[in-house]
C-alpha cells in the first residue's frame, strides 16, 4: 500500500474517533430548531377600523379685509410723499403732504375779510347806540336810523360769510396733510413728490394689517362638504410652520368656469408676523370616515421601508411590508398589506421571522 493511501486511512480514523467522542460526551449534534425558540413577552394588537378625520388641504394667501384707497380733496401739487411701498404705518401717521401755499393765502385773505367785517359790525352797532336816543327825542331823523340798522344787518351778513369762508379754508388746510386712518401696509404708491393731484385721483393704496382674510379655492366636489362651522387650521412657511386657527367668513358658491373651483375666505385672528399677501396652506376637517388602522408602536423599519410583525394562529411571527397613510393620535392608517382583524406585535424591534411568542399579551381589541 502506497504512502498516499496510508495517509487517507489515518485521517478517516481521526474523524471517526472525533465523532464517537462527541457522542460519548453527550454534546448535541445540532442547534435547537427555530420552531422551538421563543420570543420575548410582547403585547399585540389587532388591525381594526378607526374613525379618521377627513382632511382637505389647499394653498392660499392672505388679503386685507380693509383695503383703502387714499385720495386728495384739494387740487395742487404734492409737496412730499412720506412713505414707500411695502412700508408699515400706524394710525394717524402723516403719509402725504400737499403744497398748501394757495390755501394759506386764501386763509390770510379770509381772516382779513373777517376782521374788516367785525369792525363794520362794531361801527354800525356804535352808531345805532348813539343815534337811537336822539331819534326818540326827535333830534335825529328816523329814516337815517333805519339806514344804520340796514347797514348793521349787512355787516353782520358779511361777517358770517367771511367766517364761513375761513372755516372752509381751514378745513381744506387740514386736508393738505393726509394721515393713515388705521394701522396698515402701503400696498401701492400712485403719485410722487411734485406730481399734480386733483380731487378723486388715488394717491396711495393701503391694506390693513388687522382683520386679515385667508383666501383659497376648493374643488367643485367639495362644495357640499364645507359649511361655516368647518374647522380650519392655517399654516404659514414664513412663521416656521406655526399654525393659526381661523373661522370661515364667507363661501362664494359660484364655481369658476375655467378652474371648477369656488372661493372660500377665512377670518384670521390678529397675529404678529402676518401681513397681506403671505402664502400658506389651509387644512379643513370635512367630517370623518372609518379606515383600517394600527398603533404606531407596531411599525418597524427595515431597509428604509416600514412594515410590521404579524402573528398567526400558532403564535408564530412573520415580518410583512405594509403601506401606511395618515396618522391620528396613537394610530396610523393602513392603506395596503394588512386586513381587518390581523394581529401585529407592538414594540417588535429585534424580532426575527419564525419566532413563537412566549405568551399572549394583547393590547387593544
Amino acid at each position: 500500500m502506497s504512502f498516499k493511501w496510508r495517509w487517507i486511512g489515518l485521517m478517516a480514523l481521526v474523524i471517526l474517533f472525533a465523532y464517537v467522542g462527541r457522542n460519548f460526551l453527550g454534546e448535541p449534534l445540532q442547534h435547537e430548531s427555530l420552531s422551538e425558540q421563543k420570543a420575548p413577552n410582547l403585547p399585540t394588537a389587532k388591525v381594526c377600523l378607526m374613525p379618521f378625520a377627513e382632511i382637505c388641504e389647499e394653498s392660499g394667501f392672505l388679503i386685507s379685509d380693509e383695503r383703502i384707497v387714499l385720495k386728495t380733496r384739494i387740487s395742487g401739487f404734492i409737496g412730499e410723499v412720506l412713505v414707500r411701498e411695502g412700508e408699515t404705518v400706524r394710525k394717524g401717521q402723516p403719509l402725504v403732504i400737499m403744497d398748501s401755499r394757495s390755501v394759506d393765502a386764501a386763509i390770510s385773505k379770509q381772516r382779513a375779510s373777517l376782521e374788516a367785517s367785525a369792525i363794520a359790525v362794531r361801527d354800525a352797532e356804535r352808531d345805532i347806540a348813539h343815534y337811537s336816543p336822539l331819534v326818540q327825542k326827535g333830534a335825529y331823523p328816523k329814516d337815517k336810523l333805519y339806514k344804520l340798522q340796514v347797514r348793521l344787518k349787512s355787516s353782520r351778513a358779511d361777517y358770517d360769510q367771511a367766517k364761513a369762508a375761513l372755516s372752509a379754508s381751514l378745513a381744506e388746510k387740514s386736508y393738505a396733510t393726509i394721515e393713515s386712518p388705521l394701522d396698515c401696509v402701503v400696498l401701492a404708491k400712485h403719485k410722487n413728490t411734485g406730481d399734480m393731484a386733483v380731487p378723486g385721483e388715488p394717491l396711495l393704496t393701503l391694506d390693513s394689517t388687522r382683520n386679515l382674510l385667508f383666501r383659497f379655492f376648493l374643488p367643485e366636489h367639495r362644495l357640499g362638504q364645507i359649511n361655516s362651522n368647518s374647522k380650519v387650521t392655517l399654516q404659514f412657511a414664513a412663521l416656521s410652520g406655526k399654525t393659526v386657527e381661523g373661522r370661515i367668513r364667507s363661501i362664494i358658491p359660484s364655481v369658476d368656469a375655467a378652474s371648477r373651483r369656488f372661493e372660500v375666505n377665512v377670518a384670521v385672528a390678529d397675529n404678529a408676523g402676518l401681513v397681506p399677501g403671505m402664502y400658506g396652506r389651509a387644512k379643513l376637517v370635512l367630517g370623518s370616515r372609518p379606515v383600517l388602522a394600527l398603533p404606531h408602536k407596531a411599525m418597524v423599519e427595515r431597509g428604509g421601508l416600514l412594515g410590521v410583525y404579524v402573528v398567526d394562529e400558532s403564535e408564530r411571527v412573520a415580518f410583512r411590508w405594509v403601506r401606511f397613510g395618515r396618522k391620528q393620535g396613537e394610530w396610523t392608517e393602513v392603506t395596503a398589506g394588512l386586513g381587518q382583524g390581523e394581529r401585529v406585535v407592538l414594540g417588535a424591534e429585534g424580532l426575527r421571522d419564525g419566532l413563537v411568542l412566549a405568551e399572549k399579551v394583547k393590547h387593544g381589541s
